[in-house]
């Protein structure tokens, strides 16, 4: 069925139904839920649970499956996007800040997904790829009702674990 919702998505990007349009860069409405993976978080890349999470490899597995779909050029299923940048998204706002060393396994989470498989890290999102744009952290707040809500503080420890 995604694939399907997919495919018509492409259609509508069309670069004959884009003649005005330049496109800078295309993501999906799709984030990791931070709340369940960031406990599994360990000290570095190797040392964690994260990658055995059923979530986390479903997520990835989907990722790589649109990105390949958008980056197969003229052949692809979206080739108005092919030139412009993937946008990883990421919903900060479900990150516990209240687990111990949440900061911390932040930044490891951060980098480990940032890192190719050959450099030890968890994803090929991130990779150098002939004739595709590099692709980038869309990191989204969901802003809640509390008005004592520590939006500031939330933005910084992001800030240092990038």
């Amino acid at each position: 069925a995604f694939a399907v919702d997919f495919q018509r998505f492409g259609a509508s990007v069309h670069a004959d139904l884009l003649s005005d349009v330049s496109m800078v860069a295309w993501t999906v409405d799709l984030s990791l839920d931070m709340k369940e993976l960031l406990p599994l978080v360990g000290a570095d890349c190797e040392m964690t649970k994260v990658t055995e999470d059923e979530g986390f490899q479903r997520y990835m597995k989907l990722l790589d499956a649109v990105q390949r779909w958008v980056a197969g050029g003229s052949a692809g299923v979206a080739p108005a996007l092919a030139s412009a940048p993937f946008l990883v998204p990421l919903d900060i706002s479900r990150v516990p800040w209240t687990e111990p060393q949440a900061q911390r396994k932040l930044t490891v989470f951060l980098k480990c997904m940032s890192k190719s498989y050959m450099e030890g890290g968890w994803s090929s999102i991130f990779e150098d790829r002939e004739n595709v744009p590099r692709a980038r952290w869309l990191l989204s707040f969901a802003e809640p009702l509390q008005p004592s809500y520590p939006f500031a503080s939330q933005l910084a420890n992001i800030s240092e674990a990038m």
